[in-house]
């Protein structure tokens, strides 16, 4: 288990998502002009 305590956000959460899904999101990272998934990811739910 890796070691996770210097982390910024040491708390990790998964969640499951289809094919449709996934391009989705994709499209919408590259729209926006961001590769980082997880930081997409947490923008968008807290700033909907």
């Amino acid at each position: 288990m890796p070691d996770n305590r210097n982390r910024k956000q040491p708390i990790q959460v998964k969640f499951f998502v289809d094919e449709h899904e996934l391009e989705l999101i994709k499209t919408r990272m590259a729209e926006v002009g961001t590769e980082n998934m997880s930081a997409y990811l947490r923008k968008m739910l807290f700033f909907i």
